[in-house]
């Protein structure tokens, strides 16, 4: 009876254990989970900008520098508004 009460005693001193131990280790762990993906969704996006701007004005550059028959394709790219990269 008297080693049946031990057992039960120390099953709830090793379960109260391991929650104090592992509940910060989760909280903690999701906390910086989560601060990493946005912060790395918003510095995707802000490469994907950079990288879209950039390449338009290489094509605005090329078309510019280009001969007079690309003319009709550098009106037709300046009619083109880009809004959807700001």
């Amino acid at each position: 009876m008297e080693s049946n009460v031990y057992l039960s005693l120390q099953r709830k001193i090793i379960a109260i254990t391991l929650v104090v131990a592992l509940a910060p280790l989760m909280v903690l762990g999701s906390i910086i989970y989560f601060k990493f993906s946005g912060i790395y969704r918003e510095k995707v996006g802000e490469q994907i900008l950079y990288r879209a701007k950039s390449q338009a004005e290489t094509l605005d550059l090329f078309l510019k520098e280009s001969d007079p028959d690309k003319k009709i394709c550098v009106n037709l790219c300046k009619s083109v508004s880009l809004k959807y990269l700001n």
